[in-house]
């Protein structure tokens, strides 16, 4: 009895497969660079602080807060207008980014497994079909 795997049907999943993997790189790649603008910093917030003018008057000013690894801490003024929105954003893109982090490590893990899984097969494959052209031709 001659068993063969259709050559075809094997090297379109093998494409598909591949291109997955490619995919994949490049998504975790992307994911890691776009976080990488927030290396270092493991907090942020807005804060609100109070400054005497000359005439000893009290004035409130927001300022975005940013907390980094070495403990050290950053202050950008907000503006009067507009620029807690833009500080909000900032704190969500952040968020986001440790989230990204995350997920792309996961989807590292996964792909190693993947690729390791997907040499292994091919070399059974290879090995199955040469037995069986071994078998065949004798």
């Amino acid at each position: 009895m001659c068993v063969s795997l259709p050559n075809t049907i094997t090297q379109a999943k093998e494409e598909n497969l591949k291109e997955l993997m490619v995919k994949a790189r490049m998504l975790i790649d992307r994911a890691l660079e776009v976080a990488s603008n927030y290396e270092g910093v493991v907090g942020m917030w807005i804060e609100v602080k109070w400054v005497l003018n000359k005439v000893k008057k009290k004035y409130w000013y927001p300022y975005l807060r940013i907390r980094y690894r070495n403990g050290h801490t950053a202050s950008i003024y907000l503006g009067n207008k507009g620029g807690a929105l833009g500080a909000s954003l900032e704190i969500l893109k952040y968020k986001k980014s440790k989230e990204l982090v995350k997920l792309a490590l996961q989807a590292e893990k996964h792909l190693r497994e993947l690729e390791e899984v997907y040499k292994n097969l091919i070399t059974v494959i290879e090995t199955l079909q040469n037995m069986l052209e071994d078998t065949n031709s004798s």
